[in-house]
């Protein structure tokens, strides 16, 4: 399990979001905050972030905004729908061979 499993959901316009992720990376580099991008779908406003300390994604949501998630319950869940992913990409592969 990675260390990052502290998450902040947050929503950026397209229009604002190359601003406000650069205003992002230098408030987290001015207090010393490492982080990950863990999801950016193209086209979706939403973006998710990690952190490795719970207090810290909450200092975040205090000064940007945003939902806390929890990153535990988000793993387990990718945990858990696996097979069913691979057993999708399985049957792709043998679709692709016919």
């Amino acid at each position: 399990m990675s260390a990052f499993v502290h998450q902040v959901e947050i929503k950026l316009s397209e229009a604002a979001a190359t601003e406000r992720l650069r205003r992002i990376e230098s408030w987290c580099a001015g207090w010393e905050i490492r982080f990950h991008v863990v999801d950016r779908q193209p086209g979706s406003e939403h973006v998710r972030l990690a952190f490795e300390e719970h207090r810290l994604a909450r200092a975040f949501v205090c000064h940007f905004g945003g939902v806390l998630m929890d990153g535990c319950k988000v793993e387990a869940a990718m945990e858990k729908d696996a097979p069913d992913e691979d057993a999708l990409y399985r049957i792709a592969r043998e679709s692709d061979g016919e």
